[in-house]
């Protein structure tokens, strides 16, 4: 149970993370070069890589798989994270 907890909290502080830099981004998109989000970044490289653009229909096509495998690890991590508060 404890190994869940643990990363129960890595998991909520990765989603903060990446809101807290995916916002800073978004705030200094226009400052500079801009272009700072990953989205910008998602975009720039799939008009320049054909691999990149094969990597990622391959990553959306194991996904759907991926969630489903790991839907009943992912409502035990939710009901401890509730637990948690």
């Amino acid at each position: 149970m404890a190994l869940r907890r643990k990363f129960a909290w890595a998991w909520i502080l990765w989603v903060v993370a990446f809101g807290v830099i995916e916002y800073i981004a978004i705030k200094n998109d226009g400052v500079g070069e801009g272009n700072f989000t990953l989205s910008h970044y998602a975009r720039r490289l799939a008009k320049s890589s054909w691999i990149f653009r094969v990597f990622i229909t391959i990553l959306l096509a194991w996904l759907p798989g991926h969630f489903d495998l790991a839907r009943s690890f992912a409502l035990s991590v939710i009901g401890q994270v509730i637990n948690i508060f």
